[in-house]
């Protein structure tokens, strides 16, 4: 089968096109470990001075984090993975949706923004 140019141009764009979406898809799934290292991140909702407290006590039990400070006033946490340890985020924020849905009052202790602290 004899492909024309135009045929050709086509695959070769339909394939990096491919490329950039497994690339960009990888990316995303990447963000989603947080591997060890220290983090900050904004929390959505902290809406009384007991909010601060049970997310402190929410990501302790999960026993790759540790360092955990929040500042309640700033809708802020800082905490570390440890050595050797990952965290899937998504896991960590299912276990505060629980635990803000346990707060009510409107608490929504969603984190945002995450980072590394170099």
């Amino acid at each position: 089968m004899i492909l024309t140019k135009k045929a050709y141009s086509r695959i070769l764009t339909a394939l990096a096109i491919l490329a950039v979406l497994v690339a960009l898809d990888a990316a995303a799934q990447s963000q989603d470990i947080l591997a060890a290292g220290k983090y900050t991140a904004k929390v959505k909702s902290i809406v009384c001075e007991e909010c601060g407290p049970l997310i402190k006590e929410t990501m302790e039990k999960t026993k790759s984090i540790d360092s955990i400070f929040v500042d309640s006033k700033a809708s802020t946490v800082r905490f570390q993975v440890k050595k050797d340890k990952a965290v899937k985020l998504p896991d960590l924020q299912n276990a505060l949706k629980s635990a803000a849905a346990e707060m009510g009052m409107g608490a929504d202790y969603t984190l945002s923004d995450v980072k590394v602290v170099k």
